[in-house]
């Protein structure tokens, strides 16, 4: 498992520079890295995004050292699921209003216990 560098900044109290992206070209993480980005923010709430082209993405900022975060359409199990098993290192997530809708999320992001994500074969039948 690939080590969080932007998870690490935060914990060690530093800033950490990154901006929103709604390109789904490989190239995109890249250049962000060479510009001395920390973080993106991939958003597929907005614009159309196939599974290959999220996978691409992915790879493209794991091989630039970049960390890739992905805002998905809704606060559903299965979406930010999906998108975390690509191997993105975070989601952002629109629309969570109440404090019922802001547990789900935690647990649908944590491991059991005491989350609900769990292990891929244990996702097979959501």
């Amino acid at each position: 498992m690939r080590e969080n560098l932007l998870k690490k900044k935060i914990q060690n109290g530093e800033s950490a520079i990154g901006t929103f992206v709604k390109l789904t070209d490989p190239a995109v993480p890249e250049l962000l890295a060479l510009a001395g980005f920390d973080f993106f923010v991939l958003d597929t709430e907005h614009v159309a995004v196939d599974r290959e082209q999220l996978s691409n993405i992915v790879r493209a900022a794991d091989a630039a050292g970049i960390t890739p975060i992905v805002r998905v359409r809704e606060n559903q199990q299965v979406e930010i699921l999906q998108n975390l098993d690509l191997g993105y290192a975070g989601v952002q997530v629109p629309n969570v209003d109440t404090p019922e809708q802001a547990r789900n999320l935690v647990s649908y992001v944590k491991y059991t216990p005491p989350g609900r994500a769990g292990p891929v074969p244990q996702r097979a039948g959501l």
